[in-house]
């Protein structure tokens, strides 16, 4: 399994370097960071909290070119973390990702991408902290036919390496999916989905297969609103029980800009055993997102999501769970140099399966405030406050607080290639916007 990694990452870096030997737009990013974070409860428990300091010292880079036909990122993000007590968990971190979206011709696209880190985080099953190894290489296919229509295709791998005593959630997982969205003319149309998964645990014999099939009928209203009817099912199997979930749905889409989102739908999780009794959720599907630009200071976006999935990355052994979130960010520009931003988020994670409903809440509040007095080098001081809460009785409830005072360097002006000034808003469009991606993780960051 090893070799098949290096094999994969050998491909991309080797397709990535044949894209940016032929670029017509280049840029290269390096930045160095240092920061000092103190908390009130290092190990995160509900009693016998710990005050504990910890630097952390970050040297990196990001890299991007472009050509009339190829979009490609690659960053590494290397960093070393010191802590003042715990010498012990001293430790060398690293975080990777390579991307690149080829376009074969005006409807049909290309992408693959490759992340790998390697840090140490608390353990969602167990809440021990523990160095945990993760690799994600995936590769997709679009196409556009028609004015709406769009098939597509995706395969991906993921490698997740705990090292703890159990190794319990360690796993490789094997994942293709098919997708087709259709209209039949102006008001009517469909989306649909079918995927396989294999999830291998290093340590179990109870490997996973999940096949899992979705269809969404949309009657379009107007040019912003549609609402539709939906069915989805899950379906896995790890060899000594068999768990299917059906649900059926009615909802509305509603998108007004590339800003503005809400789909909301209601439906019913039924769910079928062969080891224990049936039951049945109500569930609320929810995708909402908005941006309120309410001065040329400030910004206000808030966030909702909702779902489920048959194993959680983060938590492999634990099986289905059905997840809740939401979040908003506030962003206000004090001076031309200064900025403040606060967010908070709240998600609840319901695991199905392994846990007996074991029900996790997870409650976050962000703030700080950041200062540029040069053109390359930005300071900033932050505070977090996180509560956790879980229904089960070996895992510890815990409040921690969280200050840290942190230092960036990087060029003010990138070193940076054009050999056709005919794309450079192409560029811009491709590495200065903003994206929903981004503007989440601000919102629901919890490290």
């Amino acid at each position: 399994m090893k070799f098949l990694k290096k094999i994969c990452l050998f491909y991309f870096l080797m397709l990535f370097f044949s894209i940016y030997s032929y670029a017509n737009v280049i840029n290269f990013k390096p930045e160095i960071s240092i920061s000092e974070t103190y908390t009130d409860n290092y190990d995160q428990k509900k009693r016998d909290k710990e005050v504990e300091y910890y630097t952390r010292y970050g040297l990196g880079f990001t890299l991007e070119a472009l050509t009339r036909k190829t979009k490609s990122s690659l960053s590494y993000f290397p960093s070393y973390v010191d802590y003042k007590k715990h010498d012990e968990n001293d430790s060398m971190e690293h975080r990777f990702n390579l991307s690149s979206l080829y376009n074969f011709t005006r409807h049909t696209e290309l992408n693959f991408s490759q992340s790998f880190s390697k840090t140490r985080d608390p353990q969602i099953r167990t809440g021990n902290w523990v160095d945990h190894d993760s690799i994600v290489a995936s590769l997709g296919l679009r196409n556009i036919f028609g004015k709406r229509n769009l098939a597509g295709a995706d395969i991906s791998f993921s490698s997740d390496r705990f090292d703890d005593s159990d190794n319990a959630d360690s796993n490789n997982a094997f994942k293709g999916s098919l997708s087709l969205d259709y209209w039949f003319g102006i008001r009517y149309g469909y989306s649909s989905g079918l995927s396989y998964e294999r999830t291998i645990f290093k340590k179990s014999d109870e490997d996973k297969d999940t096949i899992s099939g979705n269809i969404k009928l949309i009657r379009k209203l107007s040019e912003h609103f549609q609402i539709y009817c939906a069915y989805s099912q899950i379906y896995s199997d790890d060899g000594n029980s068999r768990h299917n979930v059906y649900n059926p749905s009615l909802g509305f889409n509603w998108s007004t800009s590339k800003t503005s989102k809400v789909s909301l739908g209601a439906g019913i999780l039924f769910h079928s055993y062969n080891d224990r009794k049936d039951s049945s959720d109500f569930f609320v599907d929810a995708d909402i997102f908005k941006i309120f630009n309410l001065s040329q200071r400030s910004s206000f976006s808030v966030s909702g999501s909702s779902g489920y999935e048959s194993t959680s990355e983060e938590a492999a052994s634990l099986g289905f769970n059905i997840y809740y979130k939401g979040g908003f960010n506030y962003g206000y520009r004090l001076t031309k140099k200064s900025s403040f931003n606060i967010s908070s988020s709240y998600k609840q994670q319901i695991f199905k399966e392994k846990a007996g409903d074991r029900v996790d809440n997870t409650f976050n509040v962000n703030t700080g405030i950041s200062w540029s007095p040069l053109r390359w080098l930005t300071t900033s001081l932050s505070y977090a406050y996180i509560n956790f809460n879980s229904d089960l009785s070996s895992r510890d409830d815990y409040e921690e607080n969280r200050v840290t005072l942190s230092l960036r360097l990087y060029p003010s002006r990138p070193p940076k290639v054009v050999l056709d000034k005919t794309i450079q808003e192409g560029d811009d469009e491709i590495f200065g916007n903003k994206t929903r991606e981004k503007l989440d993780e601000q919102i629901f960051m919890n490290k």
